[in-house]
């Protein structure tokens, strides 16, 4: 008996063996950062930065996991390997809470999840070969993220999972093979996600029973429906490897739909898998609108109004003063007075480009308040406009000269501002009007203090009578 059991257990090891392939032992996995202040953490990792913007591998890494904790930059793989241990390390690349982030060019490989985003958008994960993960990617309340030219294969579960909140992603020109009889392409658990023109391809086990019959194998598993998702561009849809329908005017789209369940359905089902084609169509740069700020206040550039014919890979910022930045969007702090060119520059897979620029009017501002001047007419806050201050000899922010009375006529600054007077010139009105006051409650006193004598020796002389 004790043989059989140690027979049994050689045969398990050794077909993981054949399954998993040739891969590193395991051993504790260990954590690179890329810290908020732009430091890759250890600084021994081969991975170099010279801008704090871009990241580039300089060797294959093995059992670690990348923890990114700083936005608008692009991590470039430069065709290395990024390998893990399967149960040993959870993520390849950890996205979570991220935003303007580019993973592009690299093989990542033997993770639970290759790359993990969390609470993240806008990011793009762009040219990365994923495979013998458990999960290719894999996205949860993240949103406005753009899933471009990959390709995904040999995983044990999903290749591409959008769980609940994970809606407006881009999914585009992405080959994803199931391999794997319990394995789905995509497992759609949110809506208004746009997927199309990617290979979706399934093998097929002859003869395996899933145990849930309602659950397609290798297919597109929704699991909480009605969500409803677009399967095609309104022209072109996906490669399905298991498409059985026809195209009777041969213009290379099926003549009847791909159907995945009763709310999502490919339209146009293209009926031979696609190649690497060329592309020359270049993207539309837009930047927004000219815009006036405050020195010493964030300027937030956004250029998610920018579109190309199948997707953005890149966005480069020139702002003008000498230094530049990358992401959809991106704030920049300007220190200097004056007029600056922004300069947008966008990329698309194919390294098609355009660019656009708009003026940044940088204006002084006084106090500090992150309103220019120009538009800020009361800097210190004391209810006087600072026109009227200059005007008038007062400091425009300093609001303790709000209750002063330089000329000596008992009014105060703001008082004179409201009643349209100069607080350089004496006005006596107040002075008169007061002394006016005060003679008026002396005359009426003195007038009742003599009736009041008068009542009293009239009561005086009834009483002696």
């Amino acid at each position: 008996m004790k043989k059989d059991v140690l027979l049994a257990s050689v045969l398990v090891l050794l077909s993981t063996t054949v399954i998993l392939g040739n891969i590193k032992p395991v051993v504790a996995q260990g954590i690179i950062y890329i810290r908020f202040d732009g430091r890759v953490d250890p600084d021994t990792t081969p991975i170099l930065t010279v801008d704090n913007i871009t990241y580039t591998f300089t060797d294959n890494i093995f059992n670690q996991t990348i923890v990114v904790q700083r936005d608008d930059i692009v991590i470039d793989g430069a065709g290395y390997i990024l390998q893990g241990a399967r149960v040993d390390t959870y993520a390849g690349i950890d996205l979570s809470h991220r935003s303007n982030v580019t993973i592009k060019n690299m093989e990542i490989k033997e993770y639970i999840r290759a790359i993990f985003l969390y609470e993240s958008h806008n990011n793009i994960i762009n040219g990365c070969t994923l495979t013998k993960n458990f999960e290719g990617i894999v996205m949860d309340y993240s949103s406005e993220n753009k899933i471009t030219g990959n390709t995904i294969s040999y995983y044990w579960n999903d290749g591409i999972s959008l769980y609940p909140f994970s809606d407006n992603n881009l999914i585009v020109n992405n080959t994803i093979t199931v391999d794997w009889k319990k394995s789905f392409s995509f497992l759609v658990a949110e809506e208004d996600n746009v997927i199309y023109h990617n290979n979706i391809i399934h093998r097929t086990w002859e003869g395996y029973v899933p145990l849930d019959p309602d659950i397609p194998v290798g297919k597109v598993y929704v699991p909480r429906p009605p969500v409803h998702n677009q399967w095609d561009n309104g022209l072109e849809g996906n490669y399905w490897s298991d498409y059985n329908g026809t195209d009777a005017n041969g213009d290379g789209i099926g003549d009847t739909a791909y159907v995945i369940d009763e709310n999502n359905q490919d339209r146009y089902p293209l009926m031979s898998l696609l190649t690497e084609a060329p592309d020359s169509v270049p993207p539309i740069a837009d930047a927004r609108e000219n815009r006036s700020v405050a020195e010493n206040t964030s300027v937030e550039f956004d250029g998610s109004n920018s579109y190309d014919n199948v997707a953005i890979t890149s966005y480069e910022w020139d702002f003008g003063d000498g230094t530049t930045g990358m992401g959809m969007t991106i704030g920049h702090t300007y220190v200097q007075i004056g007029n600056y060119t922004v300069t947008l520059t966008v990329k698309d897979g194919k390294h098609n480009s355009d660019s656009t620029s708009i003026i940044i009017e940088v204006l002084i501002d006084t106090d500090g308040d992150a309103i220019a001047d120009k538009f800020d007419t009361d800097d210190d806050g004391d209810g006087m406009s600072d026109e009227w201050e200059i005007e008038n000899g007062l400091d425009p922010i300093d609001s303790s000269d709000k209750y002063q009375d330089p000329d000596g006529d008992w009014f105060s600054n703001i008082e004179e501002y409201r009643w349209g007077m100069n607080p350089r010139i004496y006005n006596p009105w107040k002075i008169y009007f007061t002394t006016a006051v005060v003679a008026m409650v002396i005359a009426i006193s003195l007038t009742v203090i003599v009736a009041f004598s008068l009542y009293r020796k009239k009561r005086e002389r009834q009483k002696d009578e």
